[in-house]
């Protein structure tokens, strides 16, 4: 499987910096089924314990910068880097909303992700995927992540930049 080109065979998504008022938004992709099935924890989460984590993250600039990716316009998902600047890492993460998957959304919102990674001075990217999580295997690998090690359950796949 090779990268995709974004301007040829794949949406072309841009970031848009999430803030508090993306909390409905984000609220409903990371409680759908499809994002639970997927997600280490399957248990849907309240508002209020949505709004707590929210509040931490956009209030943590150097260790966590959460995104709307974009596409034509419309939130089509989310995007969140964990910045460890001691080890030129971050742990990348990417939900694709219901509607929008199975057309390429997710590798090209994994590669605009990558992009901006790089701007901040990130020379690896780390993604955790739960075993059974086919479809993210599948984008992390098109967006050129090599599976790293595949123990307990979880899949972890590299991309240096």
């Amino acid at each position: 499987m090779g990268r995709m080109t974004p301007s040829v065979d794949a949406p072309l998504i841009a970031l848009s910096p999430a803030c508090l008022d993306d909390a409905p938004f984000l609220l409903a992709i990371r409680n759908h089924p499809e994002t639970r099935r997927g997600s280490f924890s399957e248990d849907a989460i309240t508002q209020e314990e949505h709004q707590a984590w929210l509040t931490v993250a956009l209030a943590s600039p150097d260790r966590c910068r959460l995104f709307i990716g974009i596409e034509r316009g419309l939130p089509i998902g989310m995007g969140r880097l964990n910045l460890d600047s001691d080890r030129g890492e971050a742990e990348i993460s990417v939900t694709v909303h219901w509607d929008h998957q199975g057309r390429g959304v997710g590798t090209a919102l994994i590669e605009a992700l990558a992009r901006e990674a790089t701007t901040l001075g990130v020379k690896m990217l780390v993604a955790q995927i739960k075993e059974g999580n086919t479809g993210s295997r599948i984008a992390f690998a098109r967006a050129g992540f090599a599976v790293e090690e595949w123990a307990e359950g979880v899949v972890t796949m590299l991309r240096r930049l």
